[in-house]
């Protein structure tokens, strides 16, 4: 039977990377002291990085949507619910603080947050 990633989507394409000594002697050590195999370490690395990108693409595309809302007007604005406006609030809070913590907690500080963000909006709307 075949090895599989931890993925289930088949084999692991191997991928070579060159690093200096003292890059690869900190890297093997993170990856020691975070309980992990270098691969399994350098994997998580990279992923990391593509999730924060595909955030703060979607955080910037938030942005425009929420600057779009408070451009048109105020007949137009009084007709979107608060749940809406809370929910994109919401998202865009949760969205900047997944990438630097995995914690219960970020639910609870992203709702605040947007919360926060929404008092502001609703200021500038008026």
């Amino acid at each position: 039977m075949p090895k599989t990633n931890a993925s289930g989507k088949g084999r692991a394409k191997p991928t070579t990377i060159r690093l200096p000594d003292d890059e690869d002697a900190f890297y093997r050590r993170r990856a020691h002291e975070a309980g992990l195999t270098l691969n399994a370490y350098l994997s998580k690395l990279l992923l990391e990085g593509a999730v924060a990108e595909k955030v703060h693409e979607f955080a910037e595309t938030l942005d425009q949507k929420i600057a779009a809302l408070a451009a048109v007007g105020k007949a137009e604005r009084d007709g979107v619910p608060d749940e809406i406006l809370l929910s994109i609030m919401t998202s865009e809070a949760l969205l900047a603080e997944i990438v630097s913590a995995q914690d219960v907690r970020v639910v609870n500080r992203a709702r605040e947050a947007a919360k926060a963000r929404m008092k502001e909006l609703k200021g500038a709307l008026m």
